[in-house]
């Protein structure tokens, strides 16, 4: 039964390649230089780039980003491949994966805008944290609650990050505890856990496995890696900002 869904999945990945029309010159040759040379066109806008890899969008197909690698090497291949299996195991919370090269020095992705603004963030916890959002304000709006932060402020559940950040708080501090642990301490992180739990959704259970499995550092999922898809629903951007290597950027 495996090997047959394995084999159902790359057709999918296969038959949606076909409905880019801009990736037919690029699936048409493995030379890297070549690629590079097809993207820096005015058919093709640069969205992004890190130590590794340059992000870059089709102009008559905004809706996707293609990354490719900056030179042959396994470790900025294993990026992409990675990236294209994160996405198909977690696709709740990273952006969704569509075609690849047979040797990763690119992948096509859907284009997932960073979150930055406090309007579309609300739309954002709306859309993939409604039911955690409610209950961290009533549970906020209770006598002795809303528990202090460092440096003495307190969490703001009017402001859609302060939100987000209390989310993210209901997990571990590091990749070396794998255990409850807020900014502050544990016992917050666990009074957020309580909150949380009886009324996790999809996207909040899907992020819970994928810093499990992956053991992200959640400082790591904030402004700058989160963003969303057309519909609002939250997205990690990049799955490389968790790579041990200080080099990683976040494309």
């Amino acid at each position: 039964m495996k090997p047959l869904l394995e084999s159902w999945r790359k057709y999918l990945v296969e038959g949606e390649a076909e409905h880019f029309p801009w990736l037919k010159e690029i699936q048409a040759t493995d030379d890297l230089e070549e690629i590079q040379a097809i993207v820096g066109t005015d058919r093709f806008k640069r969205v992004g780039s890190g130590s590794f890899r340059r992000v870059y969008q089709p102009t008559s197909d905004p809706g996707y980003v293609i990354k490719v690698i900056h030179d042959n090497d396994d470790h900025k291949m294993r990026m992409n491949e990675d990236d294209f299996n994160t996405a198909k195991r977690y696709p709740f919370i990273f952006p969704k994966a569509y075609a690849h090269s047979d040797d990763f020095s690119w992948i096509v992705v859907e284009n997932t805008p960073p979150l930055v603004d406090m309007e579309e963030m609300q739309k954002v916890l709306d859309q993939s944290f409604p039911a955690e959002q409610e209950a961290l304000i009533n549970a906020m709006s209770l006598p002795g609650k809303n528990k202090g932060r460092p440096g003495g402020s307190e969490w703001n559940v009017a402001d859609p990050f302060h939100v987000m950040k209390m989310i993210m708080a209901s997990f571990r501090m590091d990749r070396e505890t794998n255990e409850a642990a807020a900014y502050d301490d544990k016992e917050s992180a666990q009074s957020l856990q309580d909150i949380l739990a009886p009324v996790a959704g999809a996207a909040y259970q899907e992020l819970s496995k994928a810093m499990h499995e992956f053991e992200i550092d959640k400082y790591e999922i904030g402004i700058g890696n989160i963003g969303h898809d057309e519909n609002y629903n939250f997205k990690i951007i990049d799955s490389s900002v968790f790579s041990s290597d200080p080099e990683d950027g976040v494309w």
